[in-house]
């Protein structure tokens, strides 16, 4: 029923919010769940409706439109839930936007009791690359489009037959009506079947046919923004001749271009030598240089973000005291754990993780994200204690080690300090004033005994005020 008095509604919803209950928007996008009753009401939860998640895979439209629900809801701070999942297919798609959590007969049916079930982690790739054209962000099927003119399904199989012989390197055609993908006609199988023909009458039989006849639906259509990785993914699991065909780019539903496979992964050899040459040679995380690059250009588009700086504390006494090997070893298996928690998303420029040398990191989240993220990070690390100490020191709580003035004393167990700098808070204008102010929050984190995570929390505190003005988390 649609609400009547939206500043009765509005009170009713507040009183129930300050007695502890959490709000949600059920069904967002269809009915009365719609952007005024967001304004309105300022939910903590919001539930994408089922009809935008079905075949988003297969759609486009629905693929940009939820990804800029979920953009707008954590610039909010609102938690998103994607309702309706029920094809592995659209969970792997959603899994790939930053929605919190999701919901569908494909992860577990209604039940009486469901508080004992246990999903397994949700795990869509295990590895990132990143343009340094365009650092922070993942490798696209977009940079490597070449357009080739299409045909319509109205044309004759002749005129594609003339396009084929007139260029000898042309190794598909996209069928295209009204900007939309239809299909693409492969040379090799286009010129045995409809010219040749298993009888060899195959160019007379086909000679008043049109495009529209012989058009299959087994073509690969992406969308531009599909990181490079994904669409290989996709190419492994096409099955018979159809394996080698050149790819379909669309951008927002309509044709752009194609992309053959040979482009592809020379564009992805290109970029990996690329990474590895500015990776820290340790961890293999993007180092300075990227770093550096991918703060400047979500400066550059205007965007808020969270910097977290991650460092080690007294890692110095632990490596002298365990032995370099073992601190190397320590390096990377925190740095693999970061990359676990954050899962930089192939698609997702606030989902960045970088190694600024020695025992220090850091990672760029969504604003309001950044300090689950780092929780979550700092349990972790928890985990890995008793391998990182061994058991006897681990149930000790601490070690005994030179300092840096080569005095014997105690050190508790390896933690981390956090500092938090967002933008949303925090306006800054470059890379060194991000990393000016971060430091004096890192250094308040590091006052703090054991793990700690400090946060700035006014936008106009000066750099020299951070300290006085840091509180922690």
């Amino acid at each position: 029923e649609a609400i009547r008095n939206y500043d009765l509604f509005k009170k009713s919803v507040e009183y129930y919010r300050k007695r502890g209950y959490k709000i949600a928007i059920d069904d967002f996008g269809v009915g009365y769940g719609g952007l005024k009753m967001l304004s309105v009401i300022e939910p903590d939860y919001l539930k994408v409706d089922r009809h935008f998640i079905t075949n988003i895979d297969r759609n486009s439209f629905k693929h940009n439109l939820v990804d800029a629900i979920a953009t707008v809801c954590h610039k909010l701070g609102i938690t998103v839930i994607a309702e309706g999942i029920e094809r592995q297919e659209e969970l792997e798609a959603i899994a790939r936007f930053d929605i919190d959590l999701l919901q569908g007969f494909l992860l577990e049916r209604p039940g009486p009791d469901l508080s004992r079930q246990r999903l397994a982690p949700l795990v869509v790739r295990e590895d990132v690359s990143y343009c340094p054209e365009a650092p922070g962000e993942a490798c696209t099927i977009g940079a490597t489009v070449k357009y080739i003119e299409p045909l319509s399904p109205q044309h004759s199989l002749m005129t594609a037959h003339q396009r084929f012989m007139d260029d000898v390197k042309l190794q598909g055609i996209p069928v295209v009506d009204e900007q939309r993908v239809l299909g693409m006609l492969n040379r090799m199988h286009f010129l045995e079947k409809q010219m040749v023909g298993p009888h060899g009458y195959g160019f007379a039989l086909s000679a008043h046919r049109a495009v529209k006849d012989v058009l299959g639906d087994d073509f690969l259509l992406v969308d531009a923004a599909t990181p490079m990785e994904e669409v290989v993914r996709r190419i492994k699991a096409r099955r018979g001749r159809h394996l080698y065909d050149d790819i379909c780019v669309a951008q927002n539903g309509k044709y752009l271009g194609t992309v053959a496979i040979n482009a592809l992964l020379e564009a992805i050899t290109r970029k990996s030598i690329q990474l590895a040459k500015g990776a820290n040679p340790l961890s293999g995380l993007p180092g300075n240089e990227f770093i550096q690059r991918t703060v400047a250009t979500l400066l550059q588009r205007k965007v808020n973000f969270d910097v977290c700086y991650i460092d080690i504390d007294d890692f110095k006494p632990y490596n002298d005291y365990y032995g370099f090997e073992k601190g190397d070893m320590v390096i990377q298996r925190i740095g693999r754990l970061i990359v676990d928690i954050v899962q930089p998303g192939v698609n997702d420029r606030f989902r960045f993780v970088g190694h600024i040398g020695g025992d220090d990191f850091i990672v760029i989240t969504r604003p309001h994200a950044s300090q689950r993220i780092c929780r979550e990070i700092i349990d972790g690390l928890m985990g890995l204690l008793p391998e990182f100490h061994g058991e006897q020191e681990f149930r000790q709580g601490h070690y005994y080690a030179r300092d840096r003035q080569g005095e014997q004393r105690r050190f508790a167990l390896l933690s981390l300090s956090i500092g938090i700098v967002s933008t949303e808070e925090c306006p800054v204008n470059s890379y060194a004033e991000l990393a000016f102010l971060a430091s004096g929050v890192k250094r308040a984190a590091k006052q703090e005994k054991g793990s700690s995570i400090v946060r700035n929390r006014r936008g106009e505190v000066r750099a020299e005020m951070v300290l006085e003005d840091a509180k922690a988390v």
